[in-house]
């Protein structure tokens, strides 16, 4: 990639960053330096300052919303199993991994983690192995409900690794230690968009395509042809940036992502369901840089707050459009409109 095509995005982040400096923003992590714990083979690279999001006007409007009873409970069970208080414990969170393959991936927890509870809980399983390694141990076992093994290790008391990949634990715990392996924040890719110092970043998100796309995606028109993207979420004192790039094969490709990226704008303006976000979608732009797509949109949080608000007072929406799938499953259940079915199958989680 071509540092010219950075210039779009970088404009946006730096007034950004500005901003969030202006405002006497809390100190915010460093994305680089949880890249430098993941593999260089990875394909994707995962960042939220979860402090930086506790402390942003955005996260107090919309706090009752997204802590409701039901929440709250799942948070209560959590504390009471892993004494983690969420989300004031955790200040950090990271991830990384291969697109398509959920067993060659790691997450990173940073905060105010009680590690002799975590590890105690964790050699409770029969299947507990700790496993020592140069730079320090890597607790593993197995999960009972996949059937497949889980690694971590505390990196410090602060830090927690943890995955269902042992190499990639592994890599974490040598790289912290200050050994020399091969880490994904010096993939070329990886490496220039975080050489842009996105320090005052909320969130970020990296991705590099791999050599061989997952079966899943071909139905994704156009992601064939993309090579990376970054997107990039910053937090000001009376509004939140986000801004995103898309690399592609060639300028005729982005040229294609480019309209896309300009019609998609257009229908937001001249919407009329919600003015809210019509009024986000006004704020949005998209530029292009040869083989480079650039967008951003600089958004009121009073405007997002009120949009999440409102789409929070509708309740949830069956199949997302009248007569779906999942509203048909209602009415053989003889649930009332507006009432969700049982799911199909269960959802477990990733890890």
């Amino acid at each position: 990639m071509k540092e010219h095509g950075l210039r779009f995005s970088l404009a946006v982040l730096a007034l950004s960053a500005a901003l969030v400096v202006a405002a006497g923003m809390s100190h915010a992590a460093d994305p680089t330096r949880y890249a430098k714990l993941c593999p260089a083979t990875h394909e994707f690279f995962a960042f939220a300052d979860v402090s930086v999001i506790r402390n942003s006007k955005l996260w107090a409007d919309i706090k009752p919303i997204i802590l409701n009873a039901n929440a709250q409970a799942g948070l209560a069970a959590i504390e009471q199993f892993f004494g983690l208080r969420l989300p004031d414990d955790i200040d950090v969170v990271a991830a990384s991994g291969k697109i398509g393959q959920d067993t060659q991936s790691i997450l990173f927890l940073e905060g105010k983690l009680d590690r002799q509870r975590l590890e105690g809980f964790a050699r409770l399983n029969p299947t507990f192995q700790e496993l020592a390694k140069p730079s320090g141990k890597i607790l593993a076992f197995m999960d009972q409900n996949k059937g497949t093994m889980t690694y971590g290790s505390f990196l410090s008391d602060r830090l927690l690794a943890v995955g269902p990949d042992a190499a990639a634990v592994e890599t974490a715990l040598e790289s912290f230690a200050g050994r020399r392996v091969a880490s994904l924040d010096q993939n070329p890719v990886v490496k220039n968009y975080l050489g842009d110092k996105l320090t005052s970043a909320m969130a970020v998100l990296i991705a590099v395509r791999p050599a061989a796309l997952p079966p899943q995606t071909n139905q994704i028109p156009g992601i064939q042809n993309l090579r990376s993207l970054c997107a990039v979420l910053l937090d000001g004192p009376a509004a939140l940036t986000v801004a995103l790039q898309l690399e592609a094969d060639s300028p005729v490709m982005a040229a294609k992502w480019n309209d896309i990226a300009r019609g998609a704008i257009a229908l937001g303006q001249i919407q009329t369901q919600s003015p809210k976000l019509a009024e986000i979608a006004n704020q949005a732009t998209s530029a292009l840089n040869g083989n480079v797509v650039g967008m951003a949109a600089s958004v009121k949080t009073t405007v997002l707050s009120d949009l999440i608000k409102e789409r929070a007072a509708q309740g949830p929406r069956l199949g997302g459009r009248p007569g779906g799938a999942r509203a048909k499953a209602g009415e053989r259940q003889g649930l009332a409109p507006g009432a969700q079915p049982a799911p199909e199958r269960p959802v477990s989680p990733q890890w």
